[in-house]
Parts: C-alpha cells; sequence; structure tokens
C-alpha cells in the first residue's frame, strides 16, 4: 500500500521531472505519486507544487509520461474536489488551459480524462469552466474541442445533441427563438430540422378525423356501374383515386409564431403568378398542409383557420394556376381541411365551391379530377345549406361533360351524408333540386353521364322511395324502365319492394299505346289480328334451362380456358343502355349470412379433378421440353395452388400430383432454369425464368417436405442461373431468396460436398490453372463463383451456433477438418480474383468461418494466405464483433 505523499516525495518529483533522465524513471515516479493520491489525503502544503509538477509532466513531448502525468492530474482534482474544494478555485486558472487543450487531443482516452476532469472542475468553479470553454474551445481549430455548427461530421452530430438536450425542456417562446436564430445564423437544413423535430411539442398530437357512423348505405357491397349492353362488352375503368399525399408534419410552439408563418406568406401571394413567386407560393401551401398534418390544428385551431381564412384569395389563385404541382397541392389543403376541420370552414365554403366547381370543367385533366375530389370531400365534411344544392344543380346544368358527370358523385355523397337528417334537404327545397338534378342526369346526351346517375337515383329510391317514381311522372321513361328491368334480376333494397311495383304500375299507366288500326273491306276473310299490343309483364323462370355439355378438346396450355356457356336470354329488343345484371354475385354475397338454409357449396366433381391431372401432365411435358411460355407456367401455378379445383374452402382438394410427378416436375424446372434458351429473345428469356423462378417458390411453400431430396440438384442449377445474369438485374436477388430458403431446409454436410465440388470446377481455367488476377476473363464463372460463396456463407450462418441455440432441436454444425481444408483452399484461391464481388465475398466467408470455428483453428487454417488478404479478414472480423457487441472468438 502507498505511503501517504510527503513534501520531500513532491520535491523530488519536481527536481527528477526537470532533469536529464530516462523517460521510464521520471514514469515511475508519476505513477508512484499517483498511487498516493488514489489512497490518501494530500497534505495542504503538497498541494500548489503538486499541480505545477503534474501539468509539467502533462505538457511534455512523450506520450508515456504525458499519460502517466494527466491521469495523476485527474486523480488529483478528483480527490481534492472531495477533500477541499477551494484549492481548486486557486488553481482553476491555469489547470483550465491545460483541461481544453488535452479535450482535442487525438486519443480517445486522453479526449475522455480531459471531459472527466472538466464535469468535475464545472461542479466547483462553473463560471471559469464556462469561460474557458466558450472563450477557448469554442473558437478554437481543433474540431474535436467545440460543439458549433461546422464541417466536421463529429461537431455537427454533438452541436445537434448539445441544442436538443439544452431545449427539450425550455419553454415555448424559447424554441420559438431558437428556430429563428437557426435562420439567422444559416444552420445546414438537415440539421435544423432535425433539432425542430426533436423539440417538437408532446402534448399536441394530431387529432383524428371525426369519422360518421357507418350508413347502411355504405355498408352494402359496392355494386358496379351500370354497363352498356351495346359496343365492347369491356367493363367501365374506374377513376384513379385522388387521396392527397402524405406530409412531413411541422409544429410550432407559440401563437405567435403561428401568426408570423402566415405573415411571411402573404407577400409571395400578391399580385398575378411570375415565375419568381409560384415556387414560394408552393412551398407556403406545403407548409401549410405540413403544419395542418402537426400541432397547429389541435393546439391553435382558431387561429390556423382564422389564418387559412385571411389568406383564401391567395390559395385559390394556387388552385387555379396553370402549374399543375401547384394547383394539386392547393387542392390537397382544401380536402385537408375539409377533413381536419369539417363545420369549422363553413364560411369558405361559398368560395370555395365557386371556383372548384368551375375547375371541374378544366381541359387538364389532373386538374378537373382534384377539383372534383376536393367538392366530393367539402360536400361530405361540412355543413349542409341550400347553397350548396345550387352549385351542385348548376353544375348538372354545365355545357361541359365533366361538371355533368362529377354531379352525380356529388348528390349520391350529399344523399348518403343526409340520409338520417332529411329534414334538412327537404324543407330547404334541396329535394326538389335533387329530383331535378336527377332528371337531368338520366335524360343527358352523353352515356356517361346517364350511366353515373343512374347509380344515383337508386341510392336516392332507398332514402325517399315515395320519391321514386316521380322521374316517371315527369316524363324520364324509357332510361327507367332499363333501370327497374334489370333492378329485379340484380339488386334488392330496404324500400325496393314497395318502390318497384308501384314504379312498373306507373308505367304501365303512362305507357303509349298503338292507335287503332283501320279496318279494310276485303273479299276473302282474314285472321282477327288484335288491334292492340299485349304488354301484360309476365314472370319468367327464376332456375333457367340447363345447357347440354360441350366437350372442346384443345391444349390446355396454348389457350385461355373457355368460359361456361351461359343460358339464352328471351330474344327481346334491348335499349342501348340497359344495366346488366353484373352484381348479382355480390348482392347474394351480402344476403348470405342471413340465409341459413342455403345449400353448401358442392365439392369438387371427380371429372374436374382428372381434367386438373390432364393438365398437370400436359404442362410437366411441356416443361420437360423447355418449351411452355409465362401463360402456361401461372396456370401450372394456379394448378399448384388449387384454384383449379373447383373445391370450396371448408373442403379442400388434395394435391393433384404424385411423388413421381412431383420429382419429374422439379427436376424439369431445374433444368428448364438453368438452360439457357437460346432460342428466345432476352426479354422473354428473363420473363420465362422469373416465372420458373416462382413455380419452385410456390411448389417449395406447399410440399416443403418433398424438397429434400432435390435440394442440391436445386443449389447447381442457382449456380448456373446466377451466372447469365450482372448483379443488378431484378433476378437475381430471387434467386438467393430461393437459395436462402434450400439453403434453410438442407442437410448441411451435403450443401457442402456438393458446393464444394461446384466451386472448385468453377475456380480452375481450362488448362486447369486457378483463377486468379492474371487468367481471370470469364465473368460467367465468377457470377457463379460469387453466388456460390453467398450460399456457403448462409450455410455456416444458419446452421451455426447462432441457429442451434435458437432451435434446441437443431444440432449445430461442426465443419470437420477435410471440409475446413476445402472451403480454406477455396477461399485463398477466389480471394486472389481479379473480381471484386467474388474477393468481397470470400472474405465475407472467411468471416463467418472465423466466428464458427474460433480464433486459433481459423488463422491456424489460413496459415497459407498471404498476409494482405489476411489484414483484410481482420478488419472484417473486428467490425462484425464490434457490430454485434461481441468479444474475440477463442
Amino acid at each position: 500500500m502507498a505511503e501517504r505523499l510527503t513534501d520531500e516525495q513532491v520535491d523530488s518529483l519536481i527536481a527528477i521531472l526537470r532533469k536529464d533522465v530516462p523517460i521510464d524513471t521520471k514514469v515511475q515516479y508519476v505513477t508512484a505519486v499517483k498511487s498516493a493520491i488514489k489512497q490518501h489525503n494530500v497534505p495542504e502544503s503538497c498541494v500548489a507544487p503538486l499541480f505545477d509538477a503534474l501539468r509539467a509532466a502533462s505538457s511534455s513531448q512523450h506520450s508515456a509520461l504525458v499519460n502517466a502525468g494527466f491521469t495523476a492530474l485527474n486523480h488529483l482534482i478528483t480527490r481534492l474536489s472531495r477533500q477541499e474544494p477551494r484549492y481548486l478555485v486557486k488553481e482553476a486558472k491555469h489547470t483550465l488551459s491545460l483541461i481544453v487543450e488535452k479535450m482535442g487531443d487525438q486519443k480517445d482516452k486522453v479526449r475522455a480524462l480531459a471531459m472527466q476532469a472538466m464535469g468535475t472542475m464545472y461542479i466547483h468553479v462553473p463560471v471559469d469552466a464556462e469561460r474557458f470553454v466558450r472563450n477557448n474551445a469554442m473558437v478554437g481549430k481543433n474540431p474535436r474541442a467545440k460543439e458549433a455548427e461546422d464541417a466536421d461530421g463529429m461537431v455537427r452530430d454533438a452541436a445537434k445533441s448539445t441544442v436538443i438536450d439544452l431545449f427539450r425542456d425550455a419553454p415555448n417562446a424559447a424554441k420559438s427563438d431558437l428556430k429563428k436564430q437557426l435562420k439567422n445564423f444559416k444552420v445546414r437544413p438537415a440539421i435544423e430540422q432535425a433539432i425542430v423535430k426533436e423539440l417538437a411539442p408532446t402534448g399536441g398530437v394530431k387529432r383524428e378525423l371525426e369519422s360518421r357512423p357507418e350508413s347502411a348505405l355504405s355498408s352494402r357491397p359496392n355494386f358496379s356501374a351500370s354497363v352498356s349492353s351495346m359496343a365492347s362488352e369491356r367493363p367501365i375503368t374506374p377513376m384513379p383515386e385522388t387521396k392527397p399525399d402524405p406530409v412531413e408534419p411541422s409544429y410550432v410552439n407559440t401563437q405567435r409564431e403561428l401568426d408570423d408563418i402566415f405573415k411571411d406568406m402573404f407577400q409571395w401571394f400578391e399580385g398575378r403568378e411570375t415565375e419568381q413567386n409560384w415556387l414560394k407560393r408552393e412551398e407556403s401551401v406545403t407548409k401549410l398542409r405540413r403544419l395542418n398534418a402537426g400541432n397547429a390544428s389541435s393546439d391553435f385551431p382558431d387561429a390556423f383557420v382564422a389564418g387559412c381564412r385571411s389568406l383564401l384569395d391567395g390559395i385559390l389563385k394556387a388552385v387555379n394556376s396553370l402549374r399543375t404541382s401547384l394547383s394539386k397541392e392547393a387542392c390537397n389543403l382544401v380536402q385537408d381541411l375539409a377533413n381536419t376541420f369539417g363545420p369549422g370552414i363553413d364560411p369558405m365554403v361559398e368560395l370555395l365551391m365557386q371556383s372548384f366547381v368551375k375547375l371541374c370543367a378544366a381541359t387538364k385533366k389532373i386538374a378537373s379530377q382534384q377539383a372534383n375530389a376536393t367538392v366530393d370531400t367539402i360536400i361530405g365534411r361540412t355543413t349542409y345549406n341550400n347553397r350548396i344544392m345550387q352549385h351542385v344543380w348548376g353544375a348538372c346544368q354545365d355545357k361541359n361533360v365533366q361538371p355533368r358527370s362529377y354531379a352525380a358523385g356529388w348528390l349520391k355523397t350529399l344523399i348518403r351524408k343526409e340520409a338520417y337528417h332529411k329534414n334538412h334537404i327537404e324543407h330547404s327545397g334541396g329535394l326538389d333540386l335533387i329530383e331535378k338534378g336527377i332528371k337531368k342526369g338520366l335524360n343527358d346526351a352523353n352515356p356517361g353521364v346517364r350511366e353515373k346517375m343512374r347509380s344515383t337515383y337508386w341510392t336516392f329510391a332507398t332514402v325517399w322511395p315515395t320519391r321514386a317514381e316521380v322521374p316517371i311522372k315527369l316524363g324520364v321513361i324509357t332510361s327507367v324502365y332499363n333501370i327497374y328491368h334489370s333492378s329485379e334480376a340484380r339488386y334488392t333494397n330496404p324500400a325496393g319492394d314497395n318502390v318497384i311495383p308501384r314504379c312498373i304500375a306507373s308505367l304501365k299507366q303512362n305507357a303509349p299505346s298503338s292507335p287503332p288500326k283501320p279496318s279494310v273491306t276485303a273479299a276473302s276473310p282474314r285472321p282477327v289480328v288484335p288491334t292492340e299490343e299485349d304488354n301484360t309483364v309476365m314472370p319468367e323462370s327464376a332456375t333457367p334451362t340447363t345447357p347440354k355439355p360441350l366437350k372442346v378438346y384443345e391444349d390446355p396450355f396454348t389457350a385461355e380456358e373457355a368460359q361456361q356457356p351461359t343460358p339464352n336470354d328471351s330474344i327481346v329488343d334491348r335499349p342501348v343502355l340497359e344495366d346488366k345484371p353484373v352484381n348479382e354475385t355480390t348482392a347474394n354475397l351480402s344476403r348470405a349470412p342471413a340465409e341459413p338454409n342455403a345449400s353448401p357449396i358442392a365439392p369438387s366433381s371427380p371429372e374436374k379433378a382428372r381434367q386438373n391431372s390432364r393438365l398437370l401432365d400436359s404442362g410437366i411435358v411441356r416443361v420437360k421440353a423447355q418449351t411452355l411460355d409465362v401463360h402456361g407456367f401461372r396456370k401450372l401455378q394456379s394448378l399448384i395452388r388449387g384454384d383449379g379445383t373447383g373445391s370450396s374452402k371448408s373442403s379442400p382438394a388434395p394435391p393433384p400430383f404424385t411423388d413421381d410427378k412431383f420429382d419429374a416436375l422439379l427436376v424439369g424446372l431445374f433444368a428448364y432454369l438453368e438452360s439457357p434458351l437460346d432460342g428466345l429473345s432476352p426479354e422473354k428469356v428473363q420473363d420465362v425464368k422469373a416465372q420458373v423462378l416462382a413455380t419452385i417458390k410456390l411448389l417449395l411453400k406447399k410440399h416443403q417436405d418433398r424438397f429434400q431430396p432435390h435440394i442440391a440438384r436445386g443449389l447447381e442449377a442457382l449456380l448456373a442461373a446466377r451466372a447469365r445474369y450482372q448483379a443488378r438485374t431484378h433476378i437475381v436477388s430471387g434467386l438467393e431468396l430461393l437459395a436462402d430458403e434450400l439453403v434453410a431446409i438442407g442437410d448441411a454436410a451435403e450443401i457442402l460436398a456438393t458446393m464444394t465440388r461446384s466451386l472448385e470446377k468453377l475456380g480452375l481455367d481450362g488448362d486447369g490453372t486457378a483463377i486468379n488476377g492474371n487468367n481471370n476473363n470469364n465473368s460467367s464463372q465468377c457470377r457463379s463463383l460469387s453466388m456460390g460463396l453467398h450460399i456457403l456463407r448462409q450455410l455456416i450462418e444458419l446452421h451455426g451456433g447462432a441457429a442451434a441455440a435458437a432451435d434446441s432441436t437443431t444440432t449445430a454444425f461442426v465443419p470437420t477438418d477435410t471440409e475446413v481444408a476445402g472451403l480454406t483452399a477455396l477461399c485463398a484461391r477466389c480471394l486472389e480474383s481479379a473480381e471484386s464481388a467474388v474477393r468481397m465475398d470470400a472474405v465475407q466467408l472467411c468471416v463467418a468461418l472465423h466466428a464458427r470455428l474460433g480464433e486459433a483453428r481459423f488463422w491456424d487454417a489460413m496459415r497459407d494466405v498471404r498476409e494482405d488478404p489476411k489484414s483484410l479478414i481482420t478488419y472484417y472480423v473486428v467490425k462484425r464483433q464490434r457490430e454485434r457487441g461481441e468479444g474475440p472468438v477463442a
């Protein structure tokens, strides 16, 4: 145990440090003093000379003496902080300058000691410590010692973390001032955004949109639009969704800050749009969307709505801009406001509806669709008033087709929204306008408008069933008759049982009858011809006559599967825009749970099973012949999934093939995968190979237990297929994923033997020499080598100790000495390759082997490798250990 410090010992230390003696002697004296400081209090008479001696040692040119001296000085500061802090006050002036200097030292250990000493000094002399840090460290040229905006990455991270910690619990006014200072000092935008995001207020959570309860109308299955019975049978293409793009939320801390943001925006919306201000307008609109997504709409809703209302003229200028990005962003802003505040934007609805209904007639399709979505959102989220209905009625009479077509959707939204508050519409004259709008749409000259308005009519009929026959009384006979005619077969609504018979009866009463024919005198008698056409409605049979089966013998993989014949309808003259029962299946599905007596789905028939078996045999033959195309592979995949078996979920069909068929199909697929397919164009080859790969993955998913005998063959096929594609080709990732799955379920010893043997062949040129930097001209072999090394690395990692620890039933795979010798020899040859990808994969395999074998066994096996590759391997081994927090492997 060290003795207590004495004045003679301190004087001896000062004398030794001043003499020209060996450095080891000086270090021994300093170490002895450090031991005494750690174990005993320091006498008062020794404090001042001891500080001088240790400061001199810490300023030496020899690193060993500096390390010992500065460590002892740190212990002395710690000892005096507990023993008598007033000594630190006396020595702070000379000691703090040394500590600040050491904060910029190149060694991490010295910098850590300096920061610890500075922390101790700050506790007792805070004013002096802050002054030295601010005046010396912060203005110095050493990036390791300062904490400000600087080009050095460490400085930026330290500055960002410090500012965040300082202002995390600061008041909102201070955070707002910080944002201004960051802009004034032109701090990098990335750092500014990170700081602002971390200091975002936690209380202002974005409130959820107020969703109305789901009505009976919206809970019903979605019915398709009416389909024209003439022209093409192609279904109507739905309009693309126009949901607002999500934005990154922005947060404000005070209402004054929010007001300043609005104040800064006004200048960009003044006057006409120019090349100088349109980008600022777009940025301002995006800023408003970000504020709405942040806490402005929840913490300061009144101020935010008032600011948007004062900026409404500028927002409408942006909406009507000819620049698509600006107009789209402004439309998204209005949609966000309507979704967030709902009735809160009622004072702005009149001006918004005027602008957006007008914009719906724009020739630019994107602007028109955005305006339609915005009007629909406004109608669905804000309070109903008669002015909204007037705008919709005006759109129904517009000379352009687009507003008239959109008006049908707006009417439907309005009817569904007010379904439980009908008085609002009935007492303000809105119901008459809805009827007039529907009549206008059903009589429109454009077929698309009529189709959409028919769907609106049925929504109207479910809410006001007694008014559903109004269009007939007003003279809209032909079009409405088509609706009723198709509805009896496809649609049932809550009021339909009463509405449809009354409407049909009204139709019969209003239908014009043919005039009586004049009688003609003739010599010969003629049969009596009825003078009036019989319009009696006769009920048709609900069950059509079953057609006779028709067998068509054709190759199932060269043509699309024939559709089932449909029963013949009665021969009648069908109107041009008659609705077809395309939603009959949907309606039946919606009523299925309510029908307890419904018959179960019939299981698959033997005929269907035999047909699937023939299809599978035909597919296997074509796979073996390598003539199956992309569509054939998709049909084969549907058979493997069981989609073509005709079975239900409750009684799934058995697999359509036996073990022999499975083996034949899988072997054929592997051969197909590695074949070059020279007879096809490169684009078609890649498409076919992608389908082959998808089929193999599907077989692996459905029948993993049958794959075990074919894993080695499959990996060889993957090596051959990988040789034909560059690393950035999309199919390469699929090959690697399939290889990883095969390795995970395969036998480790068998895979290792197969892959090592295959890669040894790939690792040699035609004359038997190893591939190296001088004769490596075969890029395809290098790609296969890279793939094989990747497989071996996955094998070592997946079947190693970590996998065995995760699964108690799995035994860790330990390579034998012979296998290790083969692997290390392969790695040694690949480390000399001129292809960088091969060298990198070899290094990764060596790292995995090191983790599996241990330090001694691995380096003993790699003793014949040159020093340069060994250094590279060592670097990646240490990097892996640091990333995973592992210690050195024994």
